[in-house]
């Protein structure tokens, strides 16, 4: 992998990202393409450890998590994912809940045309053009969810943060009111 080129010409590089994993080309096109990605996911977990530095690797989910209720990502959503599941040490995914929830108000709105129902169709759009004109006059911050998915050698769960639209930018929430002095909202995990 040109990786190791870069680190022996970069001593100081600290970290790699990948954009995207399933981009990437197995050592054997004629493989199934899970065994593909699973031999591109052993092999970068080996660059990690010879190399020192963590390995982001940004992978495509399935479709599938489409056609659930709840579209908060879980493991077997990532695309052939068996060998990236096994080999990663920590799964990360991002979950907008208001992403979702325009996407099912223009579906209705759609669905009540085919209908016939323009009227009520009309109006549930206004309705929902005027939300989303507010939404982006109090600077498109929204609720947002971290989802630790996995975590070799911590804990998993949900860290609740905002997402800043305009500067493309996860925040920490306002503190909670109703936490006591000196509690934190905050989900830590150790660095290994």
């Amino acid at each position: 992998m040109q990786l190791r080129k870069l680190k022996s010409q970069h001593k100081e590089l600290g970290i790699a990202f990948i954009d995207y994993l399933q981009l990437m080309s197995g050592s054997k096109a004629n493989k199934e393409r899970h065994e593909q990605i699973a031999e591109i996911s052993r092999e970068l977990k080996t660059l990690a450890r010879e190399l020192e530095i963590p390995i982001i690797a940004l992978v495509q989910l399935n479709r599938s998590l489409e056609n659930r209720d709840d579209k908060r990502p879980i493991l077997s959503d990532i695309k052939d994912s068996g060998g990236i599941e096994q080999d990663a040490d920590i799964v990360l995914f991002l979950y907008r809940g208001y992403i979702y929830q325009m996407r099912a108000e223009d579906n209705k709105i759609d669905k009540l045309k085919k209908e016939g129902k323009i009227e009520e169709a009309q109006e549930l759009r206004l309705k929902v053009h005027e939300e989303r004109r507010v939404h982006k006059q109090n600077g498109s911050i929204e609720e947002a969810e971290i989802i630790v998915a996995k975590n070799r050698n911590g804990a998993t769960g949900t860290v609740y943060t905002r997402f800043n639209a305009p500067f493309t930018r996860y925040e920490d929430m306002p503190m909670d009111p109703h936490l006591e002095e000196g509690q934190e909202t905050k989900f830590e995990m150790p660095i290994t």
